[in-house]
């Protein structure tokens, strides 16, 4: 489709707009500036119908009507500038777009999407539905011969040990995933072909030259049509499975990143391998607030991946943190007992963040709606019933997932701070050693003489630090650290309760996380 616009002076005026389904270029040559009328349609922005819409991650703006056709064509809500390109949030698009575009077109538009994108998982599916088959017909057998249990008796503890075996048989599948060869040509069956060219689900075989539908054996009488095989024979040469849904894919020259259009894969033609890239927003907008911002434009953080020095809060780090900072013989307890015994149980509550609250909220599209795909392919819900509870489990799968990245970056941000803070805590540690006049002179003091054990003096003085020496300085700078930090991610649970309507999630001041 191409759009160009001539107004007069005074008019923001593009040419050679192009927009394509699925894959958007624009293409702008900016002629004079305007900033009354939309950047696409050059219509004047209103109240109303035609709104101003400006993205929150760059200085692109365009009217409400011309985004609303924009994300009803694309398979995530995102701004349509190319240098952009970043996905909007639920909480935008609600207080942005009309109510009734959202929860009417704008959600009809979502079930549409992650139907396609389940339909595409649904080779991988058919694997556990052919294993629930074969339980129930192995049910079935139980129960005859439970009528017969006297006569039977051998065979029916056999049958019980093959229908308990089908149970680990499902995750036996995952690990181990089938192959298959493309849909399966039969009226009415939703199943896939396996490499024998078989569809376990109608029971039906398929002719591998032509790709036409053969019978219920294998040797069934079968012709190929000459176009037919012809056909089949340009798709084997010229095309290369998706790695994901078995779907053909086509390339006719340059990179060898391939996109499956039914899955919406990125994978490499000549390897095979799927190519991921997944980023943390929260975890570089910390960084950027706290001054990180070199830090975070050159590293690419993803989920729960651990530091270049792989510092994690183990045996060894809980080890010294007491030494250093809750044991009674050290100079922090003496001085700051209230902020020793929160700083032990903050190293405590994030350990835990880590390995109980991180994995709970961690997100398996793949797996999250397998018993609707199981459902589906059973004939026991229609498609219209899954796009309404792939939508809803999709909501929850999305709240679920800024969950995690908040929680994952206060348990990543949060290590980082520790290991700071221990490393300060030392130093304080070795400053009760050596002192000079200068540190006399700050505050620091000196005890007549020290208590030994057992109710024995020592006859030495050893010098004291008060709590006003400048050595305790970075120490309580990363304590109020875990205080901002704490804030940010009290600040980041609460938007996500309110975009989706639900109860916030809360951080205390020792990071226990209260629901």
């Amino acid at each position: 489709m191409l759009f160009q616009f001539f107004r007069g002076k005074g008019c923001k005026i593009y040419r050679h707009c192009a927009i394509v389904t699925g894959n958007i270029k624009l293409h702008m040559e900016e002629t004079t500036l305007a900033g009354s009328e939309c950047t696409i349609c050059a219509e004047k922005y209103s109240k109303m119908l035609r709104s101003r819409v400006a993205c929150p991650y760059c200085a692109f703006e365009a009217c409400s009507a011309c985004c609303q056709k924009f994300l009803l064509t694309e398979t995530a809500p995102r701004c349509m500038l190319p240098e952009c390109r970043r996905e909007w949030t639920r909480a935008f698009i609600v207080a942005t777009f009309p109510a009734v575009f959202v929860n009417k077109r704008l959600k009809a538009h979502r079930e549409q999407v992650i139907f396609d994108q389940e339909r595409a998982l649904l080779p991988a599916t058919q694997p556990l539905v052919e294993n629930i088959l074969n339980r129930r017909r192995i049910a079935s057998d139980i129960a005859r011969i439970n009528l017969e249990i006297a006569r039977l008796y051998g065979r029916r503890n056999d049958m019980q040990i093959a229908y308990n075996a089908t149970f680990s048989a499902d995750r036996e599948t995952t690990a181990e995933r089938r192959q298959f060869v493309r849909a399966c040509p039969a009226d009415g069956c939703r199943g896939f072909l396996s490499t024998q060219w078989k569809c376990e689900l109608c029971q039906q075989w398929t002719c591998p030259q032509c790709n036409e539908l053969k019978g219920p054996a294998h040797d069934s009488e079968h012709t190929c049509h000459p176009d037919q095989l012809a056909s089949a024979a340009l798709m084997r040469h010229d095309t290369k499975p998706c790695p994901t849904c078995g779907m053909g894919i086509f390339r006719i020259s340059g990179c060898p990143q391939m996109f499956c259009t039914s899955c919406h894969t990125a994978f490499c033609w000549n390897t095979g391998r799927i190519e991921t890239n997944v980023h943390n927003p929260h975890y570089f907008e910390w960084l950027r607030q706290t001054g990180g911002d070199e830090v975070a434009d050159n590293r690419i953080q993803g989920q729960g991946q651990g530091r270049g020095c792989r510092q994690v809060l183990d045996t060894m780090f809980i080890r010294s943190l007491r030494r250093n900072v809750v044991a009674e013989t050290s100079t922090i307890v003496q001085h700051l007992p209230e902020v020793s015994d929160r700083v032990w149980r903050i190293a405590r509550e994030i350990m835990h963040i880590r390995d109980i609250e991180v994995p709970r909220y961690q997100v398996n599209r793949v797996t999250t709606n397998q018993k609707l795909r199981i459902k589906y392919l059973l004939n026991e819900i229609d498609e219209e019933q899954l796009k309404v509870l792939l939508q809803r489990c999709d909501k929850r799968n999305q709240k679920n997932h800024e969950i995690y990245e908040v929680l994952d970056t206060v348990q990543q941000a949060a290590t980082d701070i520790l290991f700071r803070l221990l490393d300060h805590a030392t130093e304080v540690r070795r400053a009760g050693g050596d002192y000079t006049e200068h540190d006399y002179e700050l505050g620091l003091q000196v005890r007549a003489f020290v208590p030994g054990r057992g109710g024995r003096t020592g006859s030495e003085s050893r010098p004291r630090l008060t709590k006003d020496h400048p050595v305790f300085a970075p120490f309580l700078s990363d304590v109020k650290e875990l205080d901002a930090l704490n804030a940010y991610a009290n600040q980041c649970l609460a938007g996500i309760a309110t975009a989706y309507n639900s109860v916030p999630l809360v951080l205390n001041e020792r990071f226990v996380l209260n629901r």
